[in-house]
C-alpha cells in the first residue's frame, strides 16, 4: 500500500495541466510565456478582453464618446452600458458624422477583443487535447512499471489495471471531447464563419448612424463572438461535409 501514496501525487500532477494553477492555454515548458503548445501567446493583455464588467463596457463607450467630442458623457452608475448608449444616441441627433465615429471606434475595440479571445480558445483545444494524451499515457507508463517491479501478485494485478485504465481512459477522453477532428476540421470551421461574419460587420462602418446605432453594432459584435464556442464549430464543419459532393 505504500506504493499507493506514491501514486497518489502523480495522479495530481497529471491533472493539474487543466487548471488554472497547471500549464494553462498560454503556458508550456521552456516557451518563456511567449509560446505554447498551441502556437504563438497573445500579443495583447488579457485585459483588452474585460468586457464582462458592465462598468468596463461603459467605460470604453464614453472613452471614445469622449475623444470624439471632446467632452465627458455621464452615465448612470446602477444601469452603466444602456445609459453610454444613449448618451451617444443623443449626440448622433447633432453630430450623427461623430456618433457614426464612436459606434466604429466601440465595434473595432469589441471585435479585438473577441478575435483574442478566440484565439485563447483554440489554444485551450489544442493544449488539452494535449494534455488528456500525455497525462493518461505517462499515468499508463508508471502504473505499468510499478506493477512490473512489485513482486507480490495482488499488486502486479492492481498496477496492471490501472495501467489499463488510464490508457483507455485517456483514449476515450480524446475521442469523445474532440473526435480526432478539434485542430483539423472544427477549428477552420469556425474561424470560416467568423471570417464572415467580421467581413459584414466590418462592411456595416459605412452606415449611418441612423441606419446602424451603436447598440445594434454592438448586437452583431456579440454575435461575431457567440460563434467561437466547440457546438458551432461541429455543427458548422457537419454542413460543410453534407455539402461536398
Amino acid at each position: 500500500m505504500r506504493f499507493i501514496h506514491l501514486v497518489v501525487p502523480i495522479c495530481l500532477a497529471g491533472c493539474s495541466v487543466f487548471n488554472d494553477a497547471g500549464l494553462g492555454p498560454e503556458n508550456a515548458l521552456g516557451g518563456n510565456g511567449r509560446v505554447n503548445l498551441a502556437g504563438a501567446n497573445q500579443m495583447l493583455p488579457a485585459g483588452i478582453e474585460s468586457f464582462d464588467n458592465p462598468t468596463q463596457l461603459a467605460a470604453a463607450i464614453t472613452a471614445s464618446y469622449g475623444a470624439v467630442f471632446s467632452t465627458a458623457c455621464t452615465i448612470s452608475t446602477t444601469d452603466p452600458v444602456p445609459a453610454a448608449i444613449a448618451c451617444v444616441d443623443n449626440a448622433a441627433k447633432s453630430n450623427p458624422d461623430g456618433a457614426q465615429a464612436v459606434r466604429n471606434g466601440v465595434t473595432s475595440e469589441l471585435l479585438l477583443a473577441s478575435d483574442q479571445r478566440c484565439n485563447l480558445y483554440f489554444a485551450y483545444l489544442t493544449n488539452l487535447s494535449s494534455a488528456i494524451k500525455a497525462t493518461s499515457s505517462a499515468l499508463g507508463t508508471v502504473f505499468g512499471g510499478i506493477g512490473t517491479i512489485i513482486n507480490t501478485l495482488p499488486a502486479t494485478r492492481i498496477f496492471s489495471g490501472l495501467s489499463g485504465m488510464s490508457s483507455g481512459v485517456g483514449g476515450n477522453l480524446d475521442s469523445a471531447l474532440f473526435q480526432q477532428v478539434a485542430i483539423s476540421v472544427i477549428v477552420p470551421a469556425i474561424q470560416k464563419a467568423r471570417d464572415a461574419e467580421r467581413t459584414s460587420v466590418l462592411s456595416d462602418f459605412s452606415k449611418s448612424y441612423a441606419d446602424l446605432p451603436l447598440g445594434v453594432a454592438m448586437d452583431d459584435v456579440i454575435h461575431y463572438h457567440g460563434l467561437c464556442n466547440l457546438n458551432n464549430g461541429i455543427s458548422f464543419a457537419s454542413k460543410a461535409i453534407a455539402a461536398q459532393p
